[in-house]
């Protein structure tokens, strides 16, 4: 017998040999995979659904940690079914515990009170009647407030970094995702308001940088925030997944800085920071870096090239940022793929997809500067993103260089004009109650490295999205269509799409020592993928990922009964791409 209820949380033991998964049953099983079968079941004494569920290091796996609902941590012995331990300090839902093989008698919680806490196992512990305990390892109330009426001090996901556990990431209620080194903080009680003393303990902050700056637009029914949150294998990378938007790679290592203009001596805006370089070593062929000439181009990548266009003509954007992509890895130093990929991104529009195609643009002008259709294609991007002021003093530098392109300087200026008249200069601003230091390091996040799109994540905020593979070069997310979203973690193509529960896949869990992928969501069954023939038919493998991508994107924006009502075939099911969009010829 499984479970009897939503499968909310997954985890493998460390020889990949063994699989517990929390319920909203209230119970713990342990998985034999290879037998399919349940080993044990823990009836936890929890009275409110489980959100996490961890093996205790060294513990031969007869110790397991569990976080519930009813705001409780459990700690079990297997061996004779007993609740050994239970921390009722949490003033808010567990929504996700952490541990560590390099601190095997440490636990940490992540709870919606806006705490993060830590448990050494060994010790007897006590819960003050007042729920003031003396655990708290970071509280977001120190820097972020505690009056907010949209909760931005939840905390929602952590993880600590398996190849240095003095680090740990942390995802709120906000789009943030916050790394800290245990090194510098020390254990307290509960804050109850602002400590600009608390503020130095948290090292970097990172979130797209269209989030980033346009805080002032989100609102409680689009609001951003991080449903989880997991380090790469290496230690070097956190991938995130945030509700409403997509899934976003960071590195802790190389920051990325947002883009962010600042107007030189001369008047002249430039960027503040450059973007990453780009990378020679992932080239397939030998490519000039000062490369201009289309007959030099290797072969492939002009195909792939000539590929994307055609897709972008017959208005498959999706298809034509593939192409381009691929193409960027076989000659990553020829502007006008990025160029290209620029204009097929916008006019996809998907979430997030304008920034990223104003970082394509700022791509292909740092490889040719005076490439002029990346020049107007840099200040449509800034336009369409309202950053109006930046798009004014770019589009006064193109009329200077290109006066004779008469009509487009003046059909945008009269656009800006418009939205200058509305909207005015928007500036980014903070919630309530954030501290100055908090308020300075939200402005100047740190950028995403790759995203990943296609999924949707709207209706459940314990959507997991993880690295796969041996070395992480995949990642796997949940979504709300039922299915399990595969990328390629280098370029973001979508490469797989897997049906993984008959409503919505919330987590997705690799096993540390073998090809095998466990699943679970809304159904009480849990799904174990491993790989087949690439030739074999299976009603489980999307044939045609691109359409249910574009689905996705609709449910992001379609009211929820209607959404019901689409699910029975009771209303069309439209498609994304038939809004007519104005046409750039490419390159």
């Amino acid at each position: 017998m499984g479970h009897n209820g939503c499968v909310n949380c997954l985890q493998w033991n460390n020889d990949g040999s063994l699989l517990a998964s929390g319920s909203d049953d209230y119970n713990v099983h342990i998985w034999n995979v290879p037998r399919g079968s349940s080993v044990a079941c823990m009836p936890t004494g929890h009275i409110g659904n489980i959100f996490s569920v961890k093996f205790v290091p060294f513990s031969g796996d007869q110790m397991i940690l569990t976080g519930a609902e009813d705001r409780e941590i459990r700690l079990h012995d297997l061996t004779n079914f007993d609740t050994v331990q239970v921390w009722s300090c949490c003033n808010g839902r567990v929504k996700r515990l952490a541990v560590s093989d390099q601190s095997p008698y440490l636990t940490w919680s992540a709870s919606e009170d806006g705490c993060i806490r830590q448990y050494d196992t060994r010790e007897r512990h006590s819960c003050s009647t007042d729920g003031r305990c003396r655990n708290v390892l970071i509280d977001l109330h120190s820097t972020c407030g505690s009056s907010s009426s949209q909760g931005y001090t939840q905390c929602k996901c952590l993880d600590v970094n398996s190849v240095k556990d003095e680090q740990l990431v942390v995802g709120g209620f906000d789009p943030y995702v916050r790394l800290y080194d245990r090194r510098i903080l020390s254990i307290s009680y509960p804050s109850t308001n602002v400590s600009p003393s608390a503020d130095h303990s948290c090292i970097a902050h990172f979130s797209p940088g269209h989030i980033t700056r346009d805080r002032t637009k989100q609102s409680s029914a689009n609001y951003v925030a991080a449903t989880y949150v997991c380090f790469s294998p290496c230690g070097q990378e956190v991938l995130a997944n945030l509700s409403g938007e997509q899934v976003y790679l960071y590195n802790t290592v190389s920051l990325d800085h947002c883009i962010k203009y600042v107007p030189g001596d001369d008047g002249i805006l430039s960027l503040k920071k450059p973007l990453p370089s780009i990378p020679v070593s992932s080239c397939t062929h030998t490519c000039d870096p000062s490369l201009l000439d289309e007959g030099e181009v290797p072969y492939a990548a002009r195909e792939l090239r000539n590929k994307g266009n055609e897709y972008y003509q017959r208005k498959q954007y999706t298809e034509s940022i593939i192409e381009y992509s691929n193409a960027i890895l076989e000659c990553p130093h020829w502007h006008i793929l990025y160029s290209n990929r620029a204009t097929a991104l916008v006019s996809r529009n998907w979430p997030g997809d304008v920034y990223d195609a104003l970082k394509d643009t700022e791509r292909a002008l740092s490889l040719c500067p005076t490439h002029i259709k990346s020049l107007k294609r840099r200040i449509k991007c800034l336009k369409l993103l309202h950053w109006i002021k930046d798009a004014r003093g770019f589009l006064n530098v193109y009329e200077s260089i290109q006066p004779q392109d008469k009509e487009f300087i003046k059909t945008m200026g009269a656009a800006l004009s418009i939205e200058e008249g509305r909207n005015g200069y928007n500036n980014p601003t903070v919630p309530e109650g954030v501290s100055d230091w908090e308020a300075n390091r939200q402005s100047t996040a740190n950028d995403y490295r790759q995203r990943y799109t296609g999924h949707c994540n709207n209706h459940t905020d314990i959507k997991e999205a993880t690295f796969l593979g041996e070395r992480g070069e995949y990642v796997g997310a949940g979504s709300d269509d039922g299915n399990v979203f595969i990328w390629n973690k280098k370029t973001g193509n979508l490469i797989r799409v897997l049906h993984g529960d008959e409503s919505i896949v919330n987590c997705v869990q690799w096993n540390p020592t073998s090809c095998t992928m466990a699943t679970s969501g809304i159904e009480s069954i849990i799904k174990i993928w491993e790989p087949r023939p690439t030739d074999e038919d299976s009603d489980l493998v999307e044939k045609d990922m691109v359409h249910v991508c574009q689905r996705n994107q609709l449910r992001r924006r379609v009211d929820p009964f209607e959404m019901m009502l689409w699910g029975l075939r009771m209303i069309e099911d439209p498609s994304v791409d038939h809004v007519p969009q104005q046409q750039c010829q490419q390159s």
